[in-house]
């Protein structure tokens, strides 16, 4: 039976190459939803990702050129009587080539801005090899796949603004399309003041 000194030895190089963060973000964000996202939105999908397939509730298969991957995700609600709380954490058991590689525990809080998001605790098994490169990959793979998205949802939002502003220019009534261009209209003087004025010239 490995001690808890030899799992925090084992884990070390998953924390400082950031794995827990990078393999938690990715599956929640993504992977998850990548069987639905390859039949409804391929475009979401990044073609690394041959086949994806939910297996059960949090439970999600993914296929890569690579490697087979099972991804497990359990979330769990605490009540803690001495503060009066309710906690909720969980744990994700990843699977390559049906050997477990990684077990993490995370935590659910809000941020800074008030988001709800999940954050890795602790890692009790960790077993280092090829995946860890290619889960990685596509974390990176998949933040610069959101950015252009973002990105090209941003341009085409101008062009549809710019689209409006056509339309509107092309069928706005030609007095308030050329008003610009005609002589300011000089304010008429209230009737009193042109009574007054004509009284003021015959004496």
């Amino acid at each position: 039976m490995s001690s808890p000194e030899n799992n925090t030895r084992r884990a070390f190089p998953a924390w400082e190459r950031q794995i827990p963060e990078a393999v938690l973000e990715l599956y929640l964000e993504s992977l998850r939803f990548y069987p639905k996202w390859q039949k409804m939105y391929p475009s979401y999908t990044l073609p690394e990702v041959q086949l994806a397939t939910e297996l059960a509730y949090n439970v999600t298969q993914i296929k890569t050129r690579r490697a087979e991957y099972i991804f497990t995700f359990n979330q769990r609600t605490t009540s803690i009587d001495e503060i009066a709380e309710v906690v909720t954490t969980g744990d994700l058991q990843l699977l390559c080539d049906n050997t477990l590689v990684l077990k993490l525990g995370a935590s659910y809080s809000c941020d800074e801005k008030n988001k709800p998001e999940w954050l890795p605790r602790s890692v009790e098994i960790f077993v280092d090899g090829e995946w860890v490169d290619e889960l990685l990959d596509l974390a990176s793979r998949h933040k610069e796949h959101e950015r252009n998205k973002v990105k090209l949802a941003t341009v085409e939002r101008l062009k549809d603004i710019e689209e409006v502003e056509k339309l509107r220019g092309k069928f706005a009534p030609p007095a308030a399309r050329f008003a610009s261009k005609g002589k300011p209209k000089q304010a008429k003087r209230p009737f009193w003041s042109r009574i007054l004025g004509l009284k003021d010239q015959a004496s």
